[in-house]
């Protein structure tokens, strides 16, 4: 008889550059003592039809990556009966995972364990956001006027109400749409960005969102014209 425990544990969005991925592999690596074939991976997705497949962090600092980072990549160890994997995810979920098998309950949770540990430090700024659902936002205020009765007798919006309310709109069909893209589940980072804007797109994208929601507050306090 064969037996097999799997744990799992969604991680909270974070960030990571090669020397720190390079200590945390180190530690998923301790947890593989004893004889037997060892199989390690990291396989980074660039794109839908592209990605690349590595041994061990040097090999990925060998390597020479155009990207300045990576959203889409799985870290997987395995020995014997015993694995740990490590993924992101670009899907609706927007949720990284970390998933241990093994025979022994003690050693799935002590795997589990380690990962999360160590992520405690390098946790993103907006993993909230990353799960926040953008798409029923949208919804909720795209049907707002309606239900809060602004149309109401023939009420009539100010033109700065109505550009408030579609600014708002914009941002959040644009946070529906690419959620994925300004609040990553895991971000790998191979080289510092220079370009500014693509660094900070993400705070830039919630300064614009706030912005608009202030306006819009702002315009929904003022009588209607």
């Amino acid at each position: 008889m064969k037996r097999e425990i799997e744990r799992r544990r969604n991680l909270p969005a974070f960030s990571l550059d090669l020397a720190e991925l390079d200590l945390l592999w180190q530690r998923l690596l301790k947890l593989f003592d004893g004889d037997g074939y060892l199989h390690s991976e990291i396989t980074i997705n660039l794109n839908r039809s592209e990605s690349l497949s590595f041994n061990s962090v040097e090999e990925i600092k060998d390597y020479k990556l155009v990207a300045s980072s990576a959203s889409d990549f799985t870290l997987s160890i395995s020995k014997g009966g015993k694995s740990i994997r490590l993924m992101t995810s670009l899907s609706f979920f927007n949720r990284a995972v970390v998933l241990a098998r093994g025979e022994d309950e003690a050693w799935c949770a002590g795997g589990i364990e380690v990962v999360v540990s160590f992520l405690q430090n390098h946790k993103c700024w907006y993993r909230m956001l990353a799960l926040m659902p953008f798409g029923v936002l949208l919804v909720i205020m795209t049907n707002l006027p309606t239900v809060l009765g602004i149309y109401k007798d023939g009420n009539k919006i100010s033109t700065f109400m109505f550009v408030a309310w579609i600014l708002i709109l914009v941002v959040f069909g644009i946070l529906a749409v690419f959620r994925n893209k300004f609040f990553p589940s895991g971000r790998l980072i191979f080289t510092r960005e220079e370009n500014v804007v693509k660094r900070y797109s993400a705070e830039i994208t919630l300064a614009i969102a706030v912005f608009a929601a202030v306006v819009a507050a702002l315009s929904w306090l003022m009588p209607m014209k």
